[in-house]
Formats: structure tokens, sequence, C-alpha cells
């Protein structure tokens, strides 16, 4: 990971926080400099397409419809807005993790009822 990421050492954590691959920190610098460089462009002219095309790239992998791929800011934003959406009858149950790793801690899951 030392060679993929900025990491000096310790434990790489890439979820909650932490460094983020070269390449991934590479196209984000390129981004910035395009968005900077002129930013009444982007917004106008640039983002959609960008957006766009990471939507595809992204339902290619996962074998979805380009439809029904959604950018979020993050993964709290993402599982809300999921969780928010579902018509919820008595008795459904919701799995919950509390904690960050459940190969080390496999006690760690448990169900709630709404």
């Amino acid at each position: 990971m030392v060679h993929t990421h900025r990491i000096k050492e310790g434990i790489l954590i890439t979820g909650s926080y932490g460094t983020i691959p070269r390449p991934v920190s590479v196209a984000k610098e390129k981004l910035r400099v395009q968005i900077e460089g002129n930013p009444d462009r982007f917004m106008k002219r640039d983002w959609l397409p960008l957006l766009n095309d990471v939507r595809e790239k992204s339902a290619a992998i996962i074998g979805a419809k380009v439809e029904e791929c959604v950018i979020v800011p993050n993964t709290t934003h993402g599982v809300n807005t999921i969780l928010h959406n579902i018509k919820w009858a008595a008795g459904d149950r919701i799995v919950i993790c509390k904690s960050s790793s459940l190969l080390s801690d496999p006690q760690s899951m448990r169900t709630e009822r709404r």
C-alpha cells in the first residue's frame, strides 16, 4: 500500500478517513486545476458530461443501468437517502454493524426493529 498511497507508516484506513490512492490524487488535482482555470465554464458546461461519464463507468463496473447510478457526496448521505425512501412496515428489520471491521468482530452484527 505504501506504493499506491501516500501513507508513511501505520494502518491504511480508507473508509472514514485516511489517504487516497495516488492515481485518484493525481486525477483530483487535474480536476481542481480545470475548475479553477475557468469556474464559470466548468459550472455551466463541463461538470455534467464528467458526472455522466462517471455514472456510465460505474454502471458498467457493477452491471447496472446508468439511470440506476447516482453519485452522492459520501456514504452517509447515500445510505440515509436509501433508508428514508423505503416504505417500512411493522416487523421490518435493519441489520446494523457497530464495528468498523466485521471480520475482526463477527458479534458486531445485530438487528433492530423499527
